[in-house]
């Protein structure tokens, strides 16, 4: 009797042991989902915050008795100071924690937000810009840092991808909104707006991320010593300066395309700035669709050979443009294809460089964040160079070079053994199994 009942108390519990076990993953799954969304939210918000003071410039003119030409210096500072901050951002996020220095830049950007809807004159705009550094320099790379650490293997390309598809959603969706609204309300209006929803987000995702079961970090002082000995590991690593290199080369020629695309369609097309507007518009389409592209089944192949050959792509593509002269509904297609290699290409070059470097993951990130800024940077200044003394052709025809430059900087540092994972991180918390 006493082994009938045995058996039927094993019985019984069996089915409960399996509930439990797929109540667990769903649990896990769930939160991996919701970490993955707030990750997205969270480079969504920190470009909008970078970019959003660019489309406001004529409302801001015309309200505080300044030039677009002056006030965009407050862009450029923003930049500029942000550049300068990467470099110190990314040891510190690895020795504070990515969640406290995704906070930190939330709400320097809602504060930088909030000071520019109270400015009165432009000194006070260079200012709120200031403050806007911080937190240009730390939201994306902190969100890219929690998206390496916390997810493994393919999971952690597909939240790396998901996360640059929030950054690609602020010029397709946050801009607009945020134009729009200024166009109805004001700019002040919109401006404290923004400031709130940063806020609110800020305090959901200090919420998310202690649920997810966010891992202790180092203590002790930070000392700038400390920057250093960060990027010491770096300075010798060849495949982790090799995908940092082509990311700043990559950056060159699509942007400096994208920068002077409407000034080339109105002179050369003589199509109006809302036409002109259309067009650019399959870029940012591009972006979006490179992104997803980045999470899907294109991910699964080599790495470093993927992102070599979509940056050798692009160069037929963007030379077809302003060398070329097509019609415009082929310059559509053509942007549109280029949009999404280099989509692709930016999600799966932050991916690899996690990958490969032997330092932390923060550092690293922030680093390669940084090359991509200055590569957009320099794809302007570069560019208007250029134009100010040739063509649109010959700067067409030049913007071959960083695209080839990109793929041969890829194969010629690429390790001569597998990947490894840097810096003695901990163990991601969420593997391929785990992802949404």
């Amino acid at each position: 009797m006493s082994t009938l009942n045995v058996a039927a108390s094993r019985n019984a519990r069996a089915p409960m042991t399996r509930s439990s076990t797929l109540d667990a993953e769903s649990r896990t799954v769930f939160g991996s989902a919701i970490l993955v969304t707030g990750l997205a939210g969270s480079g969504l918000l920190g470009m909008v915050s970078a970019a959003g003071l660019s489309p406001l410039l004529p409302l801001l003119a015309a309200d505080l008795g300044s030039s677009v030409a002056v006030l965009g210096q407050a862009a450029a500072l923003l930049n500029l100071l942000a550049a300068m901050l990467g470099f110190v951002v990314g040891p510190v996020t690895d020795h504070l924690g990515a969640r406290r220095v995704l906070l930190a830049g939330l709400v320097a950007a809602a504060l930088s937000s909030l000071a520019t809807a109270a400015s009165a004159s432009v000194a006070m705009i260079l200012l709120s810009a200031a403050i806007g550094a911080l937190g240009r320099a730390s939201i994306q790379p902190a969100a890219f840092a929690i998206a390496a650490t916390r997810f493994d293997d393919e999971a952690r390309r597909r939240a790396i991808s998901w996360t640059q598809v929030g950054v690609s959603c602020a010029t397709l969706l946050g801009l607009p909104l945020l134009a729009g609204l200024a166009q109805m309300l004001g700019w002040r209006v919109a401006l404290l707006a923004f400031c709130v929803l940063t806020l609110a987000f800020a305090l959901l995702q200090r919420r998310i991320l202690p649920a997810a079961g966010w891992p202790a970090h180092a203590g002790g002082a930070f000392r700038i010593s400390s920057v250093f000995r960060a990027y010491r590991t770096l300075l010798w690593h060849w495949p982790t300066l090799g995908v940092v290199g082509a990311t700043l080369l990559g950056q060159i020629g699509f942007w400096a395309t994208l920068t002077f695309l409407g000034a080339f369609l109105v002179h050369v097309y003589g199509l109006s700035i809302s036409e002109a507007g259309a067009v650019y518009a399959a870029g940012g389409l591009g972006l979006l669709f490179g992104n997803l592209a980045a999470s899907g089944p294109l991910g699964r192949f080599p790495l470093r050979g993927v992102l070599a050959t979509s940056r050798l792509a692009q160069v037929p593509l963007l030379f077809g443009i302003l060398v070329m002269s097509p019609p415009v509904p082929v310059i559509v297609i053509l942007l549109l294809l280029a949009g999404i290699l280099h989509g692709a290409s930016t999600a799966l070059g932050m991916t690899l460089v996690t990958i490969e470097s032997p330092a932390g993951r923060a550092t690293t990130v922030t680093l390669n964040q940084s090359a991509l800024t200055l590569g957009v940077a320099l794809a302007g200044a570069l560019g208007g160079l250029v134009l100010a003394f040739t063509s649109y052709r010959v700067l067409g025809m030049g913007l071959t070079l960083p695209g080839c430059g990109a793929a041969l900087l890829l194969w010629w540092t690429r390790p001569r053994r597998s990947p490894r994972n840097g810096g003695g991180l901990e163990k991601p918390a969420y593997s391929a199994s785990t992802m949404p």
